[in-house]
């Protein structure tokens, strides 16, 4: 199969479009969280995430802003994830929400609000909903799915999937994209032994062609 060029803008940061002091002080917050190639996955999915958004419908803004405090949780100990999920009050809608796969997501979501000052009621729920846990009605929404697909495909993803995504992606639009991402992630969850959400279960039936 023939393997696509990496989606639009994952090359580089590219021009932003939050203001320079909101992308700076995030930054800055987000470097002493996260380890370098973890800052460096972040900046890549912000990047991607804009890039992909207009073909999506979804706002470039949000986006951006969505991609690069999505993992702000990615590294916390299970004991963390767990302390905050109760002081936030994050209920679960199937037990499996409590492995760090998931809870980063909900927790990081809590984070971005709380620590990064996130307002923006969509970002914070993509950042929340990009594990695939919860009841959230709006789990499928555009923005969600852009976050997602970024996740997987930036620049830093060197695994072998993510190249089959990017073609799927650039030639057969997100939706295709979004279920091969799905179906890799419900064989690398079974790999791994790690349980595999319903939400996962039901996208890979609903998208696939």
């Amino acid at each position: 199969m023939a393997v696509a060029p990496p989606l639009p803008g994952s090359e580089a940061l590219g021009e932003l479009l939050m203001p320079a002091a909101r992308y700076h002080r995030l930054r800055r917050l987000l470097q002493a969280q996260l380890s370098p190639p973890r800052m460096a996955h972040s900046l890549g999915v912000m990047a991607t995430c804009r890039s992909m958004a207009p073909t999506m419908g979804v706002d470039p803004s949000a986006a951006e802003l969505a991609g690069l405090v999505h993992d702000v949780a990615k590294e916390l100990p299970a004991s963390d994830l767990e302390r905050l999920a109760s002081m936030a009050g994050i209920t679960y809608s199937h037990p499996c929400e409590r492995h760090p796969t998931y809870l980063h997501a909900t927790v990081g979501a809590y984070l971005a609000e709380t620590w990064l000052n996130v307002g923006e009621p969509d970002v914070l729920r993509a950042i929340a909903a990009h594990s695939h846990g919860g009841p959230d009605p709006l789990l499928d929404a555009p923005l969600v799915w852009c976050l997602r697909l970024a996740d997987l495909t930036e620049l830093h993803r060197r695994y072998g999937a993510a190249d089959a995504i990017r073609w799927t992606w650039a030639h057969r639009g997100w939706r295709p994209a979004a279920y091969v991402a799905c179906s890799n992630l419900v064989r690398y969850l079974r790999q791994e032994g790690i349980p595999c959400h319903p939400n996962v279960l039901r996208a890979v039936k609903e998208l696939e062609p």
